[in-house]
């Protein structure tokens, strides 16, 4: 009875454990998207201030999948933007 109690806490234990890293994983991503938001706004009013296509950026911008970062967890935020230069 007692190994069974044992077995099931652990269990418990690690199903909280894992909520718990998808849980601050979750804040990261969102924290990380907001950043890159933020940059691609500030530099699609200096394309629209000097005429230039602004478009392209948001395009680029929703090619980032929010539950593709957030499952793929072993891989560093940065390494799913492919191409920066709608950041740049």
């Amino acid at each position: 009875m007692n190994t069974f109690l044992i077995i099931w806490a652990l269990i418990a234990a690690l199903f909280i454990a894992w909520n718990i890293t998808c849980l601050q994983r979750v804040k990261e991503v969102g924290i990380f998207l907001n950043d890159i938001l933020k940059k691609v706004d500030k530099k699609c009013k200096a394309d629209v201030s000097a005429g230039r296509e602004w478009r392209w950026r948001y395009d680029e911008l929703d090619k980032l999948s929010f539950n593709e970062m957030c499952n793929k967890f072993w891989r560093p935020l940065e390494s799913f933007i492919k191409d920066d230069k709608f950041i740049k």
